[in-house]
């Protein structure tokens, strides 16, 4: 009796010490998501941040050019011949400065997707974020097959749970909340253009003769046919946005949430 006493004491005590161990390791798991969480919502604030600066410093520069527009013009030759960048009022100046890979900064105002846009080997950006630090929120990154100055612009990003990088996509997907928030901003450090959502859609990766949206069409039959897939496969489809071909189109892509073998494409026309 004494024996199983022991023997059931025991089997308390290793249940407990199993038990305890496995809190402490969930507790170190959340923590440290938790942890990383904060860092990547802390660097993307400062991005922001570093990006709204620039420009700040621009409308005001614009404003001080303007009141003295009759300055000598040699002012401004020496300028260009000695500086070239920030002083030719590049508002990706800074960001460049952390990354030399940016190419865009997208908004979506009254979201959460705010983010610098990047163009490399497309694997990189999968695991390392803008300023290249190993991480599986990656970064919002060019499809390598883009130009910058194509009329067919697609941009990838992870579905995050946390709802960082393209994790609002998904919100897209109630009309409400595309009536809500219908336009995008896309700044070239040049010039900041205006996008209107105008189609939305989904890709099972898993079916046989799957749209191949990375395939970025080369001439006009192509952008024609591959325009045609996103009106097959829009559960939103704005036919007045979407009819003229001749339009330049920005394109986000990411995982549907829970699976690696779907994508979600926002669609957007240049106005």
């Amino acid at each position: 009796m004494k024996d199983d006493n022991v023997k059931k004491l025991i089997f308390v005590i290793i249940l407990f010490i199993t038990a305890l161990g496995a809190f402490v390791f969930a507790s170190y798991k959340l923590f440290a998501y938790y942890m990383a969480y904060d860092k990547i919502s802390n660097d993307d604030k400062e991005i922001y941040a570093v990006y709204e600066s620039s420009l700040r410093e621009l409308k005001n520069r614009s404003g001080t050019e303007d009141e003295n527009e009759d300055k000598d013009k040699d002012d401004d030759k020496d300028d260009d011949e000695n500086g070239g960048g920030k002083s030719e009022g590049q508002s990706l100046y800074a960001l460049k400065q952390i990354n030399p890979d940016t190419v865009f900064f997208l908004d979506i105002p009254g979201t959460k997707i705010g983010y610098p846009v990047v163009k490399r080997d497309a694997k990189y950006y999968l695991t390392h974020t803008f300023k290249g630090e190993t991480d599986p929120h990656g970064a919002v990154f060019m499809d390598e097959n883009c130009d910058v100055n194509g009329d067919i612009i697609l941009l990838h990003g992870h579905h995050m749970k946390d709802g960082t990088m393209f994790g609002g996509l998904k919100y897209f997907k109630k009309d409400d909340y595309r009536k809500d928030h219908p336009v995008i901003y896309l700044d070239d450090g040049s010039k900041i253009s205006e996008y209107r959502i105008s189609a939305a859609l989904m890709i099972d990766m898993t079916k046989e003769g799957y749209f191949e949206y990375t395939a970025i069409p080369e001439n006009d039959d192509e952008k024609k046919a591959y325009l045609d897939n996103i009106k097959k496969l829009s559960f939103f489809y704005d036919k007045k946005l979407m009819e003229d071909k001749e339009n330049d189109f920005l394109i986000l892509s990411t995982c549907d949430y829970g699976t690696a073998d779907q994508r979600m494409l926002l669609v957007s026309v240049k106005r």
